[in-house]
């Protein structure tokens, strides 16, 4: 995405077109051997030997591993390293000399600060996209240029500012996806998950993709013409939130060396970093929202947004895919209804987005009680990671009952929540130890409507299928964590049923209706966390209710939201 300003400052370009591909002779000059030696990666060897060789240099060496990188010319040679600088599609000289040294003499010769692979100027804005920038025909192409569009050797990265143990209450985009910033330590261990050097380089040093390569961290290729590519989403190779969607591709990413995109999905996905008023770069940066890490420039909206795709992560939508690969961080964190009610289905790119995220979604499901089921699903649905509730009966015998019927006491079952969440988001851990941080679990000789057992209020988790033996083993781990923890026997029913009841409309999100609460209002009706237990903690002794437990636990969340 190595594109810079067209005002951009050219004022010292006639000092300095002749040192950019200016060939140095030494046959009478200079008769000691000159050589060049490459450094490190380099995209195509024989063609750069090839082009040192033509600026003048006696012999070219080829050195893969940096680290040993030495002085070992021989009397009467000089050697000059070169490196490949992806950004400009050149060989860079490494620590260029100062304009002073820059002119030749008889014992040091001046070597090029900038071999491009390609001749003539006009081939070498073709390949490097600046071809649109029309600059003045009469004139070579200077390294000042190359170097007012490209100061990434100074580049001040944007990630890593959030401190850990700051406020964890949730910041949320449009769409309902967590913007809560990231530490540095959470951007470095995501970013030691990529085997690729150029995503972390891109994503944390503000590198810039290799000319053409339109691959993303997680390995699709988008070399074909938008008609041929996959529809999906795009999500931040770090911290997973989605930025761009197939929909939003520019007509101009088949022909040009890096991704282009019309817009994102939402504006407040991406922060636009203005340039520092004394740089020469005067690119406006695109960062990730979440993340805050480097993903390309942006050049207004005739240009558009252009990305650089190792910085990207590709989920397809199409319904064949492995729901296990999705990234935590592309689920929404506020329920199906809410994120439906930010979708408009008249865009291309929200339809794209809905699609995907009702395939790749995960759910699971358990039914809890502790109480009065209005207040039970008004507590758990602003959970972050619910994807949708429904208020029912469960436990009893008596089939099909009525709300009458459950409350004369005879029917066996408890008022219970039904509850999907997306375990990617909310652990099934931690949704145990909310709910019993909820409610009183130990009421072990309690009479009534709270009798174990028999109550309708009664504590009680159910299963509803005796398949999934992993949810029983972390169900009953986090019961006995709690009963260890209290040091108190608990009434908390566990067991697997076979029916869940849905009750009468009426009982459904009732205390939402009746506090006039819509799912996209008030933060849309979801919480994180620590704020959820500072509002819905009834015990201060509880697994996650007192202040060590609760900081433990919030710093365990913290990464997926």
């Amino acid at each position: 995405c190595f594109f810079s300003s067209a005002n951009r400052v050219l004022h010292t370009r006639k000092d300095f077109h002749r040192r950019l591909g200016a060939s140095f002779n030494h046959e009478n000059t200079h008769p000691e051997p000159i050589i060049a030696r490459l450094v490190g990666l380099i995209p195509d060897q024989d063609q750069a030997i090839a082009a040192l060789k033509q600026r003048g240099f006696t012999n070219v060496l080829v050195l893969d591993n940096p680290e040993a990188l030495s002085d070992d010319a021989s009397v009467g040679e000089s050697i000059f390293d070169y490196r490949w600088s992806p950004a400009a599609g050149m060989l860079q000289l490494s620590s260029p000399p100062s304009l002073e040294t820059l002119t030749p003499s008889a014992t040091h010769p001046s070597p090029p600060r900038w071999v491009p692979l390609v001749q003539e100027q006009e081939n070498v804005l073709v390949k490097n996209g600046w071809s649109f920038l029309d600059p003045d025909e009469n004139e070579a192409l200077s390294p000042f240029d190359v170097d007012a569009a490209n100061e990434e050797g100074s580049y001040k990265p944007k990630w890593g500012e959030a401190q850990s143990g700051a406020s964890s209450s949730l910041q949320l985009s449009s769409l309902g996806f967590s913007l809560g910033p990231m530490t540095a330590d959470q951007v470095n261990e995501a970013a030691s998950l990529h085997s690729d050097d150029i995503s972390r380089e891109v994503l944390l040093d503000g590198k810039t993709d290799p000319s053409g390569r339109k691959q993303t961290a997680n390995g699709y290729q988008f070399s074909v013409a938008i008609s041929g590519m996959a529809s999906g989403v795009f999500c931040c190779a770090i911290g997973d939130l989605p930025l761009f969607t197939t929909a939003d591709l520019s007509v101009t990413t088949a022909s040009s060396d890096w991704l282009s995109f019309v817009c994102p999905i939402r504006e407040d996905h991406v922060l636009l970093i203005q340039p520092e008023p004394d740089s020469m770069d005067r690119r406006v940066e695109v960062v990730c929202a979440k993340s805050k890490c480097h993903l390309g420039h942006f050049f207004g909206k005739s240009e558009g947004y252009c990305i650089n795709a190792s910085a990207l992560k590709f989920i397809p939508s199409d319904i064949s895919t492995d729901c296990s690969s999705t990234p935590p961080g592309m689920a929404p964190i506020i329920s199906h209804l809410a994120f439906e009610k930010c979708i408009d289905p008249s865009i291309p790119s929200d339809r794209l987005l809905l699609d995907s995220m009702k395939r790749q979604t995960q759910c699971q499901t358990i039914v809890l009680g502790g109480g009065c089921f209005w207040h039970i699903e008004y507590a758990l649905r602003k959970l972050p990671g619910v994807v949708q509730t429904r208020a029912g009966y469960a436990g009893g015998s008596t089939t099909h009952p009525t709300y009458e019927q459950v409350c004369q006491g005879d029917s066996g079952h408890a008022e219970t929540v039904r509850l999907d969440f997306d375990p990617r988001v909310l652990e099934l851990e931690l949704l145990i130890d909310c709910f019993l941080a909820l409610h009183n679990p130990t009421k072990v000789r309690a009479l009534g409507k709270h009798a174990p057992e028999t109550g309708q209020y009664r504590s009680c988790v159910f299963v509803l299928s005796e398949d999934d033996h992993h949810m029983m083993d972390v169900i009953q781990a986090a019961l006995q964590r709690c009963r260890s923890q209290l040091g108190r026997e608990l009434s908390t029913e566990f067991r697997i049923v076979g029916d869940f009841w849905e009750a009468e409309d009426r009982h459904q999100r009732h205390d939402e209706r009746r506090r006039k609460e819509e799912p996209n209002q008030a933060g849309l009706g979801t919480l994180s966390l620590e704020d959820w237990l500072a509002l819905f903690g009834k015990r201060p002794d509880s697994v996650i209710g007192s202040p060590e437990a609760r900081e433990e636990a919030v710093a365990a969340m913290r990464f997926m939201i």
